[in-house]
């Protein structure tokens, strides 16, 4: 079979326009001669004019602008281009097709708003440009980005073209600063690039001054570096933006919150670099391993970079809570990735496995103690050479933290390192981040960026989305979106129940008219929907009057499914990651244009569980589409148990996976159990490590689920004489139709 050339974007996309984007010329020309005898006066502008040399072009090719003036002399040559940026995008006056259409190209004079267009329509290109199965696979195996192909089905997929990060939306703007806000320039308050000293008072007392203010605030950063040596504070503020330019970073002389906002409304943040001097985690090269019995010391080679005598670094004797992760370098990252087969040890409250750390100033070495006896890991002596990361922190601080606010943004917003979580949300309604990086300096070795989760939200109301964003390298989950349970402690009627909350992290509120889910602790069984007519607040709990009879509730669970997170992640890149790389616990939530690479445990997890930790509500309303798993463990698990193991059909309710492709997934690449009313369609798995091929015998696994269709999916297997089923059917099925999968041998 032979498919439409394929056009492959690299691992570093180009910087592309938006919508209404930027075309500068740097083209002033005051030094022109302008007919008033050497006189430097301006010559007005009287018109625009806008060709293109070519008014159709395929999806392969592109098309150059030309843009004149009138007349040819004058001063002001500024000017914009407005176009459908889901159609084409352009850099430098070139045309760079997106997909096939007709659209139209304005250019808009800075001066006089003068305006010319042009039409172009982009085509599929010739039928004769076609590649090979091989050189298809290749492509689609060599980039975590989309290869522009034609639609038609290939290997199962129902649109191949489609399938990973679009490279030319990563630099989409969606939330800018507005024109009509009132500014207020940083520097003219005393924030200044040269002030080492107190930035961050002026700043929090700045915030403070103007939170009551009418109407749309900017505090303006100019394009420099600023050092900060306390956390940023924002409370009971609306309409506020911190806005920065393309190089403006923030670095913080501490391990702390770089910001902290409460009871704030309509946040934004635009523009920004975060950063820490010193770091809260290093690297280093192991150059020495002596074996002790019980313990191993592991004897690192430190970089220059990081000054282990600063006292900062002593800190984390007094909490234990430090992590150390061997890792391998990754040729289609080109960076590190924790390595699964290494030692990745850590301590945390429940656990020890560190026993201690020694600083040797005079040879700049690190001598870290493992303890053999972890439970999660087997130590395994590393070789000369492995490359090690430390987090000196693990849970201790937030990047940010958001705390029952409404209509949060971040726009363009780095961050390089964070003792802790990278970004936490504390109840609040609505969240939105588009290019919110989370990922390492290239100017640092550094390998870990957070040293706990990265995106941590618990019980966010509303709107959670999560766009064009690089989330990367950080000790625990890349994203963990929860809300809680509350639990039935009491009947106080037939349709009358009272709730406590089931832990103290955040509370769970309740509003009439509010819709309610209810399980059982054990196996998470649904028993029933209802709707509040009544809710009483006493303090704590809750007494809830349904719309219907619920007896017996005593012990079971609550979940609110009025309140609970609506999440969209579109268009992100998820790696190099030790844990999870999305823990998802939401409602009526969509994972497109994704993709997971070099995730060591679960890249995926929808899960509804009833743990000790009461730390979701059971997904329903779920798709995942358009996405790639790239040599990532466990890609794929969508389950629910009780807190005795047990498990239910029809509990996690309408999931949709589908037109995804997953290369050289470790363990089982989806995994079903507790479902009702799913779809696992058009989906190609590929293996051709002998590691993923030898992990498994089953490309899907399900067990305990109702109404389940599996259909039109492939898989390749390159190279191996091993036997691998499709889907492995467990126990607690009914409805499950199978239809048209095949495993393919090449």
């Amino acid at each position: 079979m032979k498919f439409k050339k394929i056009m492959l974007f690299s691992t570093v996309f180009a910087l592309a326009p938006m919508t209404s984007c930027g075309g500068q010329e740097n083209n002033n020309n005051n030094n022109n001669n302008n007919g008033n005898n050497g006189d430097n006066n301006d010559i007005a502008l009287t018109g625009i004019n806008l060709n293109i040399d070519k008014s159709e072009i395929t999806l392969e090719e592109t098309a150059n602008l030309t843009v004149t003036f009138e007349p040819e002399n004058a001063t002001n040559k500024e000017y914009t281009f407005t176009y459908d940026s889901s159609l084409l995008s352009i850099t430098n006056n070139v045309v760079h097709p997106i997909k096939v259409g007709e659209g139209e190209i304005k250019v808009v004079s800075k001066e006089g708003s003068f305006e010319d267009s042009v039409s172009i329509k982009i085509v599929e290109p010739e039928e004769d440009n076609m590649v090979s199965e091989a050189e298809f696979i290749s492509n689609l195996t060599s980039s975590p980005y989309t290869n522009d192909m034609s639609t038609e089905s290939f290997y199962g997929l129902s649109d191949a073209g489609e399938v990973g990060v679009v490279a030319s939306k990563m630099n989409e703007e969606l939330y800018p600063v507005p024109e009509d806000a009132t500014v207020y320039k940083a520097s003219e308050y005393g924030i200044t690039p040269d002030n080492l000293v107190n930035n961050s008072e002026k700043l929090n007392i700045l915030i403070n001054d103007i939170k009551n203010v009418a109407g749309n605030k900017v505090i303006e950063f100019e394009d420099a570096t600023y050092i900060f040596n306390s956390t940023i504070s924002i409370k009971d503020t609306s309409d506020l933006y911190l806005s920065g330019k393309d190089n403006t970073k923030f670095v913080f002389s501490g391990w702390l919150t770089y910001l902290s906002a409460s009871n704030a409304t309509n946040l934004h943040l635009n523009s920004l670099k975060f950063d820490m001097d010193p770091a809260p985690t290093i690297v280093g090269n192991v150059v020495e391993v002596t074996d002790k019995g019980n313990t191993a010391d592991i004897v690192l080679s430190i970089p220059e970079e990081f000054d282990l005598t600063n006292p900062t670094y002593e800190s984390w004797k007094n909490t234990r809570q430090i992590s150390y992760a061997e890792c391998y370098y990754d040729e289609l990252a080109k960076w590190y990735v924790p390595d699964r087969n290494g030692n990745l040890f850590y301590n945390s409250p429940a656990s020890y496995g560190i026993d201690d750390m020694v600083y040797n100033d005079s040879d700049k070495t690190l001598t870290v103690t493992l303890n053999k006896s972890f439970a999660f890991y087997n130590y395994t002596e590393p070789e000369i050479g492995t490359v090690a990361s430390i987090g000196f922190t693990v849970y201790e601080f937030f990047g940010f933290l958001f705390s029952d606010c409404e209509n949060t943004y971040l726009e363009n917003v780095t961050t390089y390192t964070a003792a802790g979580m990278g970004l936490r949300a504390n109840g609040g309604k609505n969240m939105y981040l588009n290019r919110t990086n989370f990922m390492h300096n290239p100017d640092s070795k550094r390998i870990l960026t957070c040293t706990a989760d990265i995106i941590h939200t618990a019980a966010l109301e509303g709107e959670l989305k999560i766009t064009n964003s690089i989330i990367e390298g950080s000790h625990d989950d890349g994203l963990n979106i929860k809300t809680y349970y509350t639990q039935v402690t009491a009947n106080r009627g037939s349709s009358v129940i009272q709730v406590s909350q089931t832990q103290n992290e955040v509370a769970v509120g309740y509003e009439v008219g509010d819709v309610i889910d209810v399980y059982s602790r054990d196996g998470m069984e649904f028993k029933g929907r209802f709707t509040l007519k009544g809710v009483q607040d006493l303090g704590g709990s809750y007494i809830l009057t349904l719309d219907g009879s619920l007896r017996n509730a005593t012990g079971l669970l609550v979940g609110n499914h009025t309140k609970a997170t609506r999440m969209t992640l579109d268009n992100c890149l998820i790696q190099n990651k030790r844990n999870r790389g999305i823990l998802l616990q939401a409602r009526e939530s969509v994972i497109k244009n994704c993709t997971f690479m070099n995730v060591n445990m679960g890249a995926v997890q929808v899960l509804g569980v009833g743990d000790q930790f009461s730390e979701a509500i059971v997904p329903q309303d779920i798709s995942i589409y358009n996405c790639k798993f790239l040599n990532s463990w466990d890609n794929c698990r969508n389950f629910t148990y009780g807190y005795d193991g047990k498990t239910f059909a029809r509990t996690l309710l309408n999931l949709d996976i589908y037109n995804n492709f997953f290369y050289n997934g470790v363990g089982v690449d989806t995994y079903l159990l507790g479902v009702g009313d799913a779809e696992v369609r058009n989906n190609f798995y590929y293996k051709d490590n002998t590691t993923a091929i030898n992990s498994t015998s089953n490309l899907m696994e399900i067990s305990y689920s109702d109404n389940v269709l599996i259909k039109d999916n492939r898989a390749l297997i390159a190279n191996s004489d091993k036997v691998i089923n499709f889907v492995k059917q467990g126990d607690g099925l009914t409805n499950i139709n199978l239809e048209n999968n095949e495993v393919l041998e090449g």
